[in-house]
């Protein structure tokens, strides 16, 4: 359900219905009990999209906000899925708002 849910965002987004796209990407924060941990599983990816959605939007303090809590929750990915963490941090300078992680010396 929840690759679902971020499919059908990814999908609606590319079509440009940003409304329905915003509201497949609320389900992670329903999710309670002890399936609570399937939502926090996803919810990196959603506030990843959030994030561009409000951004393209012009929607900075919120997307800012969303940019962060996916850099939050997604802080060890995979070789494959760097450049997300990048974007995001890309993201994050252009607005004017990122904290690089300090470089090993």
């Amino acid at each position: 359900m929840s690759v679902n849910h971020l499919a059908a965002a990814q999908a609606l987004l590319a079509t440009g219905d940003t409304i329905r796209a915003i509201k497949q990407l609320a389900w992670h924060e329903a999710v309670s009990g002890s399936l609570r941990w399937i939502g926090e599983l996803f919810a990196a990816r959603a506030y990843l999209l959030l994030a561009q959605i409000e951004d393209a939007q012009g929607d900075r303090a919120q997307a800012r906000r969303n940019y962060e809590q996916f850099l939050q929750r997604y802080d060890m990915p995979v070789a494959s899925q760097r450049h997300l963490v990048e974007e995001a941090r890309a993201a994050l300078r252009r607005m004017g708002g990122v904290q690089d992680p300090p470089t090993a010396p």
